[in-house]
């Protein structure tokens, strides 16, 4: 899972391995003893983000539930539930859904490229 690729003890960007910025969001669940957590990461170079979406039982057992990722002009949710990929724009706004597919960092320019290929046969 993408969420695996951050280092927790030294988190880096995926694209350029700069410092990032990190950022915890958490809502309690209403009616439930869960609690929704939201890890948000800021590359402080480049100002690409991250985010690592899970959910906490009151057992205290953490579910990863997804990853984004911004890319340029778009941001992408990986459902790990359902095993697809939600492309929005900067703004959030929903494009397409797309099946799941390995993504690489390495290459931020052949990733764009990628999804810009994804959302032109979608």
């Amino acid at each position: 899972m993408p969420h695996e690729l951050i280092d927790r003890d030294e988190s880096k960007c995926l694209y350029c391995n700069s410092e990032i910025f990190y950022e915890l969001k958490s809502v309690w669940l209403p009616n439930t003893s869960m609690k929704a957590d939201k890890e948000i990461l800021t590359c402080q170079k480049c100002k690409e983000t991250f985010a690592i979406h899970s959910l906490q039982g009151g057992d205290g057992i953490t579910k990863y539930i997804g990853f984004t990722f911004s890319c340029k002009n778009y941001r992408v949710f990986f459902n790990y539930v359902e095993s697809y990929f939600d492309i929005n724009d900067k703004s959030g706004a929903h494009i397409v859904a797309i099946p799941s597919f390995t993504v690489d960092f390495s290459d931020k320019n052949k990733l764009y490229d990628k999804l810009k290929t994804y959302l032109i046969f979608s």
